[in-house]
């Protein structure tokens, strides 16, 4: 009987702490997708999983039919000044990298995602309909995301090839 009345208590105690929380947790190289928030509200996102002394970007995508503006921050609740993201036409980018103790990293940093009205809209009402994005957390290197590295090794490739065969009767090797 005591072990049920525990385990009530516990479940009980876990589902109002994740209540609580309200936060989802980003995990690198996987999409949150389909998340919504209203016009002026601020969601948090806690991170998980994430490598020591490792660059990563955290990029939103939404719909280019809301006229809204998005704003990442990196916040760390031990410092007051928080980091921001930049702007590339519908997608907000923000780079960041890990410090050796990334465990106290993932305590205390989370990303903070709030989205104003930022134009004219061809629809009445719209203001109240909460805007749908994807949130992106993955590895950086080199500045260039490591799921654009395959790419890039493809044409570096492929234009070694072409000038190769271009060039094969021209200079004498």
């Amino acid at each position: 009987m005591a072990s049920w009345r525990w385990w009530y208590r516990a479940t009980m105690v876990s589902m109002l702490y994740s209540c609580i929380l309200c936060q989802d947790f980003l995990i690198p190289d996987r999409s949150l997708d389909w998340q919504e928030i209203q016009i002026g509200e601020k969601k948090f996102y806690r991170f998980s999983h994430l490598r020591s002394v490792t660059s990563y970007e955290v990029k939103i995508s939404y719909p280019a039919t809301f006229p809204v503006a998005f704003y990442i921050e990196l916040v760390d609740e031990r410092k007051a000044n928080p980091r921001t993201g930049r702007r590339l036409l519908n997608t907000e980018k923000m780079m960041f990298a890990t410090p050796e103790d990334v465990e106290q990293f993932t305590l205390y940093s989370k990303i903070a995602v709030e989205v104003e009205w930022h134009g004219i809209t061809w629809k009445q009402n719209l203001t109240k309909v909460p805007v749908v994005y994807n949130i992106h957390v993955g590895s950086v290197v080199g500045g260039i995301p490591f799921e654009c590295l395959p790419h890039i090794v493809c044409v570096l490739a492929s234009v070694c090839f072409f000038l190769w065969m271009a060039l094969r009767h021209e200079v004498p090797w």
